[in-house]
């Protein structure tokens, strides 16, 4: 039985920053606050390795209804991922690549800063989900 055709081979954070805001006040009602995101998606072949890509996510907050955020952040994870899959044009295989890198590396960015914001002042933070589907990629080469 064949593996799935996109393997994810390694990941890391390359940049983390998580600053309090001391303005924030936090809600007297016990409402939930929303979080805001700005995501940038960067794609990259590698010259030197046949069939490997390179998906970076890179995360900052973003206001929301013009409240004051409980943290200001930004997050970049890069992703190395293998295609074995079908035969494709280059844009195809760079589509999937990125709406599925992209999805894999989100989630890992998500409960990244949920866990670091549980030690932090102002509570933990959930980013909202997202959907990469929509997203027009032309890969780079390394």
């Amino acid at each position: 039985m064949a593996g799935p055709p996109l393997q994810l081979e390694e990941s890391f954070f390359d940049t983390v920053r998580v600053d309090a805001v001391p303005e924030h006040s936090p809600s007297t009602e016990g409402r939930p606050q929303q979080h805001g995101v700005q995501v940038h998606i960067d794609l990259a072949t590698l010259d030197d390795s046949p069939g490997m890509l390179r998906v970076a996510l890179d995360l900052t907050d973003k206001d929301v209804d013009g409240e004051t955020p409980r943290y200001r952040f930004r997050l970049r994870i890069i992703g190395f991922f293998r295609w074995s899959g079908a035969e494709g044009s280059e844009q195809d295989v760079a589509q999937i690549v990125a709406v599925n890198g992209a999805s894999i590396l989100y989630s890992s960015a998500r409960e990244y800063l949920l866990m670091l914001t549980s030690r932090m002042p102002w509570g933990q933070i959930t980013l909202p989900t997202m959907s990469f589907a929509g997203i027009a990629v032309a890969p780079g080469t390394e």
